[in-house]
């Protein structure tokens, strides 16, 4: 059994706690170069010879047929069960790690689906605000006559949205891309005066398209969503750009669960994560070509990204993260190449192997132990018979009368010269 259980551990998949960190079935295939199943079939084979072997020998230590016939069919059926054992408990493992699997894909579809809805919704917001921004007349009189008094109404329209989301800052852009009226005018990081003309929102709300934009900001240094809009002139020329920016700063508020989630761009850089230690990495190792770009666009800081996967994660898939192993469940976002991955922990699917193999050694453990009671069982029957037919024996040979009798006199048994004595049969005597 002992065997049994040391080769089911060597079936079981990796897992963060010991002994699975060190006996598990893929450090064993690397190291020895076949499965660790093998093992486990062999040891059950094992068992079986073993168990056959004992059981042999009681039933041919047994003298009465019937007995000895009986033992080789309660034999066989005992044989037959280890293995029928050790497959159910094989199988039943299997399906109940199936379940808890699914489960535990359930459990990540929902999380990533809330995932998915917390960033649709806060981008949304923030569209919604942006275009309203846009249509303002105090914003549109601030870009085509700049002086005290429209900057100062464009302001005060500006305060009036921000204060509605205490993690947005409002501001608007002039055709040069200089910021001439924004929320933040009072503090340190103020962008009032600064060019963010580089910066694609900008580009795309001139050329009168919505922008959408996730980047850590070159001024406040703090990672948000910037959604703009073109401002549009009665004769419909383009006065300048509106922008809001919602700051990202508050992942554990915004990804409340335990999974390790993240908000990723296409060359897989970590922008929102609910672990702040793996913020601004990269999900996975970056060709240096999209380094490069990254790098050059200012979009994240500077890096260095460093790979926190192996391979790039895909949706369904398993991976290693910090040692332990996931299940990926990965969507895309309503931005272009952007997407949000949740990774699972499989612990509980290891777990449950872990309770399936236990479950099949204990069967196996109670199919043994019955046949060692019945092998005890039988050898203690056969010493007391041995024991009375020794008795019966040294009492029949006495040469004189003996007899066991009842508390009420009856006899219950009598040897071979009481009977000569008295002249009676067996028969006769018993009872008297």
């Amino acid at each position: 059994m002992l065997g049994f259980a040391f080769s089911s551990l060597l079936m079981a998949p990796r897992s963060p706690f010991f002994p699975s960190t060190v006996l598990n079935h893929d450090a064993f295939l690397a190291r020895v170069g076949f499965p660790a199943d093998l093992i486990g079939a062999l040891v059950a084979v094992v068992m079986g010879i073993a168990l056959w072997l004992l059981a042999l020998n009681l039933v041919e230590a047994e003298s009465d047929r019937r007995t000895r016939l009986f033992l080789r069919y309660a034999l066989f059926g005992a044989i037959a069960g280890l293995p029928l054992l050790v497959s159910a408990g094989s199988i039943l493992t299997y399906r109940y790690s199936l379940h808890v699997l699914d489960d535990q894909r359930r459990v990540n579809e929902q999380s990533l689906i809330q995932f998915q809805k917390i960033i649709a919704d806060k981008m949304a917001n923030t569209d919604h605000m942006v275009q309203v921004l846009a249509g303002s007349p105090w914003i549109r009189g601030a870009l085509y006559v700049p002086g005290d008094q429209t900057i100062h109404q464009a302001n005060a329209v500006l305060d009036r949205y921000a204060s509605a989301y205490p993690a947005a800052i409002t501001y608007a852009m002039d055709p040069s891309g200089t910021t001439v009226a924004s929320s933040n005018r009072a503090t340190p990081e103020s962008f009032v005066g600064k060019s963010y003309a580089f910066r694609p929102y900008f580009s795309l709300a001139m050329a009168g398209r919505q922008g959408r934009y996730f980047a850590k900001g070159v001024t406040t240094r703090e990672r948000g969503y910037y959604s703009s809009s073109p401002v549009v002139d009665l004769d419909g020329s383009i006065l300048g750009v509106a922008v809001a920016k919602m700051s990202f700063e508050i992942e554990p508020l915004l990804l409340p669960w335990q999974q390790p989630s993240f908000l990723i761009d296409p060359h897989g850089v970590v922008f929102l994560s609910n672990r702040p230690e793996m913020t601004a990495r990269s999900l996975w190792q970056m060709p240096p070509e999209s380094l490069r770009e990254v790098l050059n666009s200012q979009q994240f800081g500077d890096g260095p990204f460093a790979p926190l996967l192996s391979a790039e994660p895909q949706d369904g898939e398993r991976c290693e993260l910090n040692g332990h192993h996931y299940l990926v469940a990965r969507q895309p976002l309503a931005m272009e190449g952007w997407s949000v991955v949740l990774l699972g922990s499989l612990r509980p699917v290891a777990i449950s192997r872990i309770y399936g193999i236990a479950l099949t050694i204990l069967m196996c453990s109670g199919l043994i132990g019955l046949v060692m009671l019945w092998n005890v069982t039988l050898e203690s029957t056969a010493r007391v018979l041995a024991s009375e037919r020794l008795l019966r024996s040294v009492v029949d040979a006495a040469p004189y009368w003996i007899s066991l009798l009842a508390r009420d006199g009856s006899m219950l048994t009598i040897n071979r010269s009481g009977l000569d004595t008295m002249g009676w049969n067996e028969t006769d005597a018993i009872g008297k």
